[in-house]
């Protein structure tokens, strides 16, 4: 059994550095690159360097986990450990210059997730959790509000519910 809260600040330093690279191809993305898995589902270069990436980090982490990879590389592992990766999560947003991606990183010991990790790109934002543990961003402790209402609160896109 894996105590997540020892590998997690490695998990953390896995996703910036794919965001960090992400966020560099950004700046010179080339359109063109750009691949369809489906109708309405993108893939890019950048997509599959940054999964390779954390494919390698991740291993170094675990290299006894399989992987449940976004863009399929890797290979899961029956019986034990996986990591589950979405390497650019909000390709479209990215591919259009929006500021709404992030590097999406899970563990999973055989049917439960142990911690999370997402790293939001364009304000550099990471946030992690592990299991009976709390949740972080930045490494301040995030807190769920006492609002009682629906209506009252602020929900994940900052703004009231209406």
């Amino acid at each position: 059994m894996i105590d997540p809260d020892k590998i997690i600040s490695k998990v953390i330093e896995a996703a910036i550095a794919a965001g960090k690279f992400i966020e560099t191809e950004g700046n010179n993305f080339d359109i063109t690159r750009i691949e369809y898995k489906g109708k309405n589902d993108l893939v890019s270069y950048v997509d599959k360097q940054a999964e390779k990436l954390l494919l390698e980090s991740l291993r170094e982490i675990l290299p006894e986990a399989g992987f449940i990879a976004e863009e399929g590389s890797g290979k899961k592992n029956e019986r034990g450990l996986n990591w589950l990766i979405d390497p650019l999560d909000g390709t479209t947003n990215f591919m259009h210059g929006l500021p709404f991606f992030s590097v999406s990183i899970g563990l999973m010991e055989k049917s439960e997730v142990i911690l999370g990790v997402i790293y939001h790109i364009s304000d550099h934002n990471c946030y992690w959790a592990t299991k009976n543990g709390k949740a972080y961003c930045d490494g301040t402790e995030l807190h769920v509000s006492d609002v009682r209402k629906f209506e009252d609160g602020l929900y994940i896109t900052g703004y009231p519910y209406s």
